[in-house]
């Protein structure tokens, strides 16, 4: 049965090195027992072990294949859309697979040499994903520092009364008000002066420390930059773990605070062991998935399944798409509206809490109206890695995104404000620009609990975020640190806009 396991792990090789051996444990125990099965039933029809074993790694190759010859010829070699659709390639791939078992019960004689030779090919492809799940668990028995010790300090809550609730709404490569205008044309004044008029700042001239989402968040929520973050943990799985047991979190977790938390579809942005963790939890088996069997499953021939069933859900709903055809990005319309949806709610729980909602537009998939709708031509999010097919789509699509998002959380924080049993603390901010020469302008606007912070300032970085809001509300003392944007070869990145030089 091992040999449907080859490949099996030969294709989840290259996803290993970031994921926990736990995480690959049902994906490899479901192989070996399918591989088990396959094995079991060509011995019976074939009458013979070694073709057997040789049938069932044609098997197990078809099958683990799949996904990935999908992807090769729709991203990499770009070929029509009419062409690489499921309904072709799942016959093309059938036909080739009865085929080679065809040619397999026509050789004569023992087939032990050729099984030898893929037992040995199989413990070959073995030895990579062996080390890298060995080096990860290696990661994640080694102690990582306490968060908590960012100079040993400890929040302080007033006597008598209970401590704000705190949101840390994270709007997914939200770009800065002035860069949206002078890049893009595109005013978003109206969300702005809407956040303002509710009680926020929105500092002027924010940016980013890092140009990528785990660099950002990782130092926003332990309130220091990666390079004396990576000092203590120097793996990026021992960083991951930074990040989901931030100083942050830790703090707030050591005065009584509980942390909630949703799915997002990124497991270092998961926060599941938080004391609420919400996801849209269907019944539906492949609602039981955690994203990194989602995106192994989708690299097989069980892809084609996934997509039928994406473009079900929706038009499930009502939504009109693109000609019937595949709607592959339903799993990412139906996160980002649940985790929308049940802001609100969250507001109602028993505090005080801490709520982290990491919410991905308007990242790709660029697939929201205005309005909240779906777009229905794909040519927004058909493109490589999700994205769009041509600049003038993923500039409008991204557009689309700003503008359905700047609404939905203007009426989010209304909500959350009118229900709040006190004033909460809400930090709304973009964790990176758009990217290229704007990846490191960002939205960022604070609520502090229906009082003016002095404490905030123009060119705020998300480093000292919360090394105000802790000065300022739970008597700490961490002070600022330099507003610094640093790219990934460690180069200072400075202000582009004169506006801004100098604040």
């Amino acid at each position: 049965m091992l040999y449907f396991a080859y490949p099996a792990l030969a294709l989840l090789a290259p996803n290993l090195g970031q994921v926990s051996p736990a995480v690959v444990l049902r994906p490899l125990a479901a192989s070996l027992l399918a591989g088990a099965a396959a094995f079991a039933l060509w011995r019976l029809c074939l009458g013979s072990w070694s073709k057997a074993a040789v049938a069932t790694t044609a098997c197990g190759i078809a099958f683990f294949a799949y996904g990935h010859v999908y992807f090769y010829l729709k991203d990499v070699l770009e070929l029509p859309a009419s062409v690489v659709r499921h309904r072709y390639l799942i016959v093309a791939v059938g036909a080739a697979l009865m085929l080679a078992i065809w040619g397999i019960t026509r050789l004569r004689g023992d087939l032990s040499k050729l099984d030898g030779a893929l037992a040995i090919a199989g413990l070959v492809l073995l030895a990579t994903p062996t080390s890298q799940m060995a080096r990860y668990a290696l990661d994640e028995l080694r102690p990582v520092g306490d968060p908590e010790t960012a100079g040993g300090a400890k929040l302080a809550l007033t006597d008598g009364d209970p401590p704000p609730d705190i949101y840390y709404i994270i709007l997914d490569t939200y770009t800065r008000q002035d860069t949206l205008l002078k890049e893009y044309g595109y005013d978003n004044s109206d969300f702005v002066q809407g956040l303002e008029a509710l009680g926020f700042y929105v500092p002027a001239c924010s940016r980013s420390n890092y140009s990528r989402t785990f660099e950002s968040l990782l130092t926003s929520l332990n309130m220091a930059y990666l390079e004396p973050l990576a000092e203590e943990a120097p793996t990026r799985a021992e960083l991951g773990k930074l990040l989901s047991h931030s100083a942050v979190r830790t703090l707030l977790e050591g005065v009584g605070y509980r942390t909630v938390a949703f799915k997002t579809g990124y497991q270092w942005s998961e926060l599941e062991d938080a004391a609420v963790y919400l996801s849209p939890g269907d019944s539906g088996i492949f609602e039981a998935l955690d994203p990194f069997e989602f995106l192994f499953l989708r690299t097989t021939a069980l892809s084609f399944v996934l997509d039928y069933r994406h473009q079900l859900a929706l038009t499930a709903g009502g939504e009109e798409l693109r000609g019937g055809a595949l709607f592959e990005h339903a799993e990412f319309v139906q996160r980002e509206r649940f985790i929308l949806d049940s802001l609100p709610a969250v507001a109602r729980l028993a505090g005080p809490k801490f709520v982290f909602a990491h919410i991905l537009v308007p990242h790709v998939p660029r697939v929201f109206a205005p309005d909240g709708s779906i777009l229905t031509d794909p040519r927004f999010y058909a493109g490589k890695n999700d994205g769009a097919t041509s600049q003038e789509f993923d500039l409008r699509g991204y557009l689309y995104g700003v503008e359905f998002i700047s609404g939905r959380v203007l009426g989010i924080v209304r909500e959350i404000l009118a229900v709040s049993g006190r004033p909460p603390i809400i930090v709304i901010q973009g964790d990176t620009g758009r990217g290229g020469a704007d990846a490191f302008e960002i939205l960022n606007a604070y609520y502090t609990a229906g009082e003016a912070e002095p404490g905030l300032y123009p060119t705020i970085t998300p480093v000292n975020t919360f090394r105000v809001l802790f000065d300022s509300k739970f008597g700490t003392a961490f002070g600022l640190l330099p507003d610094e944007s640093i790219t990934p070869g460690g180069e200072k990145v400075p202000e582009r806009w004169p506006g801004c030089v100098g604040e």
